[in-house]
């Protein structure tokens, strides 16, 4: 009669080792009752409300940017050829 393997088979349950990071529920269905309460949230008027005011500051912040806004500002050409790195250019 052939001898069952000692190690285990692939039907068979590892040993129990210690996890990497924390358990920090035991409760499986805690994810899906939160995704549940957010996805109610969403469809709400107080979501759809301060949505609408997130999404109209947005594009007024993106058309302002357009018309000359600029995030970085850029060196004038004055700050340039006085640059310690690039030697000024004789003028006549």
């Amino acid at each position: 009669m052939a001898e069952k393997p000692t190690s285990g088979g692939l039907d068979t349950p590892l040993e129990l080792r210690s996890r990497m990071l924390p358990n920090f529920g035991s409760d499986p269905d805690a994810f899906g009752r939160f995704a549940e309460r957010f996805a109610r949230y969403m469809g709400t008027a107080n979501f759809l409300f301060y949505m609408t005011i997130f999404v109209i500051v947005w594009i007024a912040f993106n058309v302002i940017g357009l018309f000359g806004f600029q995030w970085i500002p850029t060196r004038s050409s004055s700050s340039i050829s006085s640059s310690p790195h690039r030697p000024p250019t004789p003028r006549p």
